[in-house]
């Protein structure tokens, strides 16, 4: 299950966000972005290198990204149904420039 970011953080594009999961399994896991309650885009594919039995990934946003204050992580697994959370509440990204 997920357990970082869970909401209520502030971060600022091009600065690096751990994300970060319990180890359960070894299937693969897929992290996506959500910006409020809606798909935003894949920050990382379901592939062999980001597995159950890791603990997470780094990720800093690009500068592209729309400052908002309504994000959210999800993980989900194409092989384990039981993979599948999202942060808890929104947490924010801004441009500091």
């Amino acid at each position: 299950s997920l357990w970082g970011p869970r909401g209520g953080e502030t971060f600022e594009v091009s600065q690096s966000i751990s994300i970060r999961w319990t180890k359960t399994g070894a299937g693969s896991v897929g992290v996506d972005l959500y910006k409020s309650g809606v798909f935003h885009y894949r920050i990382a594919d379901e592939t062999d290198k980001y597995k159950q039995n890791a603990t997470g990934v780094e990720w800093t946003p690009h500068d592209t990204l729309p400052d908002s204050s309504e994000y959210q992580i999800k993980l989900i697994s194409p092989n384990d149904s039981t993979v599948n959370d999202i942060s808890d509440y929104y947490f924010s990204i801004t441009d500091s420039g």
